[in-house]
């Protein structure tokens, strides 16, 4: 439904675009091409593979407070990722997940080949779930409109099926 919208009204589409590159474009400024990109050699980054041992740490040295902005944040700056692969690409959830895993280990990679912030399992774990998270947020807005717009089911149009001759 979104995405017949938005091949109806292209700029609206464009706009969309340019603001998921924008989201991806920021995503990597804040993970990997931080202020101390470049200061480090290649593959020199650490790797924490327990889960949620640093959590425990920050909390134990008294910080509940960085521990819930750092797990917390994980999980909301990936959101949007799950709703824009629905609304620009109508990603199914299987897809959307294992896209979402791929990116974010891609830049848990990038953090430890070019030695920037900790690369570990936590982040993996915690922006999946942001990610899963958009989708279901995006799936569940999508029926709501789809019911409102649509309330006896949707009938399809000459639009949809591509048959557009008025001469009949």
């Amino acid at each position: 439904m979104i995405r017949g919208f938005l091949r109806k009204h292209r700029t609206a589409g464009v706009m969309l675009w340019l603001l998921f590159l924008v989201y991806i474009a920021w995503i990597l400024k804040i993970t990997v091409f931080r202020s101390d990109f470049g200061t480090h050699e290649l593959f020199s980054g650490e790797i924490n593979w327990s889960i949620m041992h640093n959590y425990a740490l920050i909390i134990g040295r008294g910080y509940p407070d960085i521990a819930a902005f750092y797990f917390f944040g994980n999980i909301a700056v990936f959101i949007p990722f799950g709703i824009f692969l629905v609304v620009l690409l109508d990603r199914p959830f299987w897809r959307t997940a294992l896209e979402g895993s791929l990116f974010s280990l891609a830049i848990e990679a990038a953090q430890f080949m070019f030695g920037v912030g900790f690369s570990e399992v936590d982040d993996l774990i915690l922006n999946v779930t942001g990610v899963i998270i958009g989708w279901c947020l995006a799936a569940f807005i999508q029926k709501k409109l789809e019911k409102t717009l649509f309330p006896e089911g949707r009938a399809q149009s000459a639009e949809d099926t591509g048959d557009n001759d008025d001469t009949r």
